[in-house]
């Protein structure tokens, strides 16, 4: 909870005062001149035991701790628990207790000498989670909570009757988005109200709702209570001297009775208090980036900011864990002049998460992608339900898109600090299908660590310099970037070509196509082909007609996945030259007409072998460029005339005979045909196989 109206009062300060106190008088004179031995606290907490998280008691009397007391026994995650006490002395304590993506209410009672067997609080709800407690000056018992009716968390409250629990009521105004964290406090007025989080569309914002007797009240934007200010001040003290078998002091609640007043505070949000401030400085010192198009926004709590390497928030630094590694690979891989940003905030939620998430981080830099890792804090230290979790996670997808980011999420890191925590079996599958329900990008940052998980932490929560660099290789995995080279074309003849490229694959599934016209301003594409979601080198290839013979033409292959589209070089290629009907020209000139029957024999298997084939058409038009020369000289000597002619006796003779043959006769002479002419005759051998292959086939198909 947020208290905007008071600064904070650091630490060091209050001791400083506490001392002089007892220099002075013999006892601390804190704000409201309340001697420590005056002051009672009641301190619950959650601990890990071994398998699992149970719930600790300790209390203030007459300035002494007492021994932790167990309250929880079993097998569950007992956390975030709440305490309270009337005017009697009684006290009670509230928590929840979580079974994979199941959580329900417990509580237990201090009658003075003995804590009751801890029960459960029946709700119909599958996740109750985040609850707290007061007791009113008639000593009854008021419980909020949230609780997840299938379709978001709203906030819920419960009160004893006597003989057991009211039936739950709710006290937000029903919607569709999540409202959390609620905290329920006694006002001035000896009724309660109670405070929560919830998120308007656009950031988390605090709501509060008063008891008016019979009902609440409609809820409003905070409009907080005074809250004493001497109970604040005895907390914070408090808080800088817990005992030291309190194990992790953000995991606990204390409850204050001082000079007639009493005030429950999470602990949490109180030290948190102090962080925001220093954050705060972090946050104004932030230095502009100037984009090139290639910056990368590192975004999430404290795996993002680098904890135990980087102190301090990232603030948009070029600072971290992962981002020094991811930058340095984009820069050798993909040639980018690449900056990746540091917006980790430690210890934070992933509520919180998406409210921080918008002008100040993705609208500040001409980013490329936003890589989101938030989440791993919400259930053990705010009692976010994992429903609550994936819907901030989905918005945090949708602004970043808003923002023309691309977004890439990722699943959560093995935590083998907190036992029985539900990251596997309950978090990243919903993550992989929220990333498939939204089409976004996913980095499987658990898959790429668990294997190695021990190797790769010290804490076995926050990876190590080794761990943060196998993040940054799977978020570069995860980049749905794509690298297109347009290659040389292929079987270029008169009016047809094959375009030949070659895609890099990261594994998302790609569509390609080429475009192509006779200028470098194309105008004109293929039909798109898809090559499906592999991973690697994929050459791919697109047969296209109806070209201009003699012409030259420009070309270059596109692949686009449902990310990005990329751009392939430019290449060019020119078609072949139609050759002419009129004549084989040195025929021509030997024989002195086209019209003459050998011309034509020769004219027939051109057109019927020769044109019919890549390797012919070649061979054709290479003849055609080639005899204009020597037909001229041919026709101007009588000689070389009567000499060609005996040349080409037997060659028309040849091409005559083989019409009308079958194919295995064709293929027989084919072959006699190249060994005494080799360079005509090794076209026509290549057409005659050619046929009988593709025959062949069809009798087998």
């Amino acid at each position: 909870m947020r208290h905007q109206h008071r600064k904070w009062v650091p630490f060091f300060l209050l001791s400083i005062l506490y001392i002089f106190g007892i220099m002075m008088d013999g006892g601390i004179n804190l704000v409201n001149s309340e001697p420590i031995e005056n002051i009672e606290a009641d301190l619950v907490w959650s601990e890990v035991e071994t398998e699992d998280y149970e719930i600790y008691f300790s209390s203030l009397r007459n300035g002494q701790w007492s021994a932790k007391t167990k309250l929880s026994n079993h097998r569950a995650m007992d956390l975030l628990p709440s305490v309270g006490s009337g005017i009697d002395g009684t006290i009670w304590v509230v928590w929840f207790a979580a079974q994979g993506s199941i959580s329900d209410l417990y509580y237990s009672v201090f009658d003075g000498e003995n804590w009751s067997i801890p029960e459960m609080i029946s709700t119909g709800f599958s996740s109750n989670t985040a609850p707290s407690v007061v007791v009113d000056n008639n000593n009854v018992p008021w419980i909020v909570w949230a609780g997840f009716d299938e379709e978001d968390d709203d906030i819920y409250f419960t009160r004893w009757n006597g003989f057991g629990w009211d039936s739950p009521s709710m006290v937000n105004m029903d919607n569709t988005t999540p409202d959390i964290i609620p905290v329920i406090k006694i006002g001035q007025n000896n009724l309660p109200w109670v405070k929560w989080s919830g998120y308007d569309g656009k950031e988390s914002k605090s709501y509060i709702s008063r008891w008016t007797g019979s009902k609440w009240s409609e809820e409003l934007i905070e409009d907080i209570e005074n809250i004493n200010q001497s109970l604040i001040s005895i907390s914070e003290y408090l808080i800088s001297d817990l005992p030291e078998f309190v194990g992790s002091q953000k995991l606990a609640t204390i409850h204050i009775k001082s000079n007639g007043e009493r005030s429950t505070f999470r602990i949490r949000e109180v030290m948190e208090e102090s962080e925001d401030d220093n954050n705060l400085d972090i946050l104004q010192k932030q230095i502009e980036i100037q984009s090139d198009g290639k910056t990368i926004i590192g975004y999430g709590d404290s795996i993002t900011q680098g904890i135990p390497y980087v102190a301090d928030a990232g603030a948009g630094r070029r600072i971290g864990g992962y981002e020094p590694d991811l930058e340095a690979i984009t820069r050798r891989v993909l040639g980018w002049n690449t900056k990746v940003l540091n917006y980790g905030f430690g210890g934070e939620s992933s509520a919180a998460g998406l409210s921080r998430l918008g002008n100040q981080t993705l609208g500040k830099h001409n980013a490329k992608y936003v890589l989101i890792l938030e989440g791993t804090n919400d259930l053990i230290y705010y009692g976010i339900s994992v429903d609550s979790t994936l819907y901030f996670l989905g918005q945090m997808i949708d602004k970043s898109r808003a923002f023309n980011v691309i977004p890439i999420i990722a699943t959560l890191t093995p935590d083998t600090k907190s036992p029985k925590n539900n990251i596997p079996a309950d978090y990243n599958p919903r993550i992989k299908d929220l990333a498939l329900r939204k089409n976004c990008a996913l980095a499987d940052q658990y898959a790429a660590t668990i294997s190695n998980w021990p190797s790769l932490t010290d804490d076995g929560l926050h990876p190590n310099i080794a761990g943060y660099k196998v993040m940054a290789q799977a978020w570069y995995d995860a980049l749905p970037e794509l690298t297109v080279v347009t290659l040389d074309a292929s079987e270029i003849d008169e009016t047809s070509v094959v375009m030949n490229g070659r895609i890099n694959l990261k594994g998302y599934s790609t569509r390609y196509f080429f475009e192509f016209g006779e200028t470098p301003d194309f105008g004109t594409q293929t039909n798109t082909e898809n090559v499906g979601d592999r991973k690697g080198e994929v050459s791919v290839s697109i047969s296209v007609g109806n070209f201009s013979d003699n012409s030259i033409y420009y070309y270059r292959l596109v692949a686009e996945n449902d990310f990005i589209k990329k751009n392939g070089n430019i290449m060019s290629f020119k078609t072949l030259e139609k050759p002419s009907k009129k004549a084989c020209f040195i025929a021509t000139a030997a024989f002195g007409s086209s019209l003459e029957p050998h011309v034509v024999a020769l004219r027939t298997f051109r057109d019927r072998y020769l044109l019919t084939n890549t390797l012919g058409k070649k061979f054709v038009s290479f003849y055609y460029k080639k005899s204009p020369v020597a037909a001229k000289f041919i026709r101007d000597h009588e000689v070389l005339k009567v000499m060609v002619r005996v040349f080409l006796y037997p060659v028309t003779w040849y091409v005559q005979f083989i019409v009308n043959i079958s194919s295995w006769m064709k293929l027989f002479f084919g072959s006699a045909f190249v060994i005494l002419f080799p360079g005509f005759g090794w076209v026509y051998l290549h057409n005659i196989i050619s046929r009988k292959n593709n025959k062949n086939a069809k009798l087998i198909a």
